[in-house]
């Protein structure tokens, strides 16, 4: 509920100015603000819960990083020309955007919302850490490039690789 609201009151005060320039700001920020919050609702902050919590956090802060630089750059999200112009379709994106952090972010909430102590760090969390630390590494790759495409043009960036 509080992850649609906060989409909701964010697409409330775009669609009154006709902007997307805080679109992707908007839900990196519901995020780290629901992870943080959480983390801390149930009042146990066990290694995992905590640990967890920290991956999703940088992750958000890297891919909301990117998304704000890029928008500052271009100065406009081209996804947004039309809808932005109509206030249901638009409303429909920041719905979607909702969606996405909800269904992307359940398993954390599910984790930080179990009290108790839960078992201690196995092999398994071992092997997620890596395949998380791999995946942040191949996506922050991945931007570096987009940003680089668009900073220099696509012949200078085929050139270079």
């Amino acid at each position: 509920a509080v992850d649609m609201g906060i989409q909701w009151v964010a697409f409330a005060i775009a669609a009154f100015l006709q902007t997307e320039k805080f679109y992707d700001l908007t839900g990196s920020l519901t995020f780290i603000s629901l992870a943080i919050g959480t983390l801390f609702a149930v009042g146990s902050l066990a290694p995992r819960q905590i640990l967890v919590t920290g991956m999703v956090v940088l992750w958000a802060l890297r891919l909301g990083t990117f998304l704000v630089i890029r928008i500052a750059k271009d100065g406009k999200d081209s996804r947004f020309d039309e809808a932005k112009k109509n206030p249901p379709k638009f409303f429909v994106f920041w719905t979607l955007q909702g969606i996405w952090v909800w269904v992307t972010a359940l398993p954390l909430w599910l984790l930080n919302s179990s009290p108790g102590s839960p078992a201690a760090f196995s092999v398994l969390d071992g092997v997620g850490l890596l395949l998380w630390v791999v995946g942040f590494a191949i996506e922050a790759a991945a931007d570096f490039q987009k940003f680089r495409w668009g900073l220099v043009g696509r012949l200078a960036a085929i050139q270079g690789v």
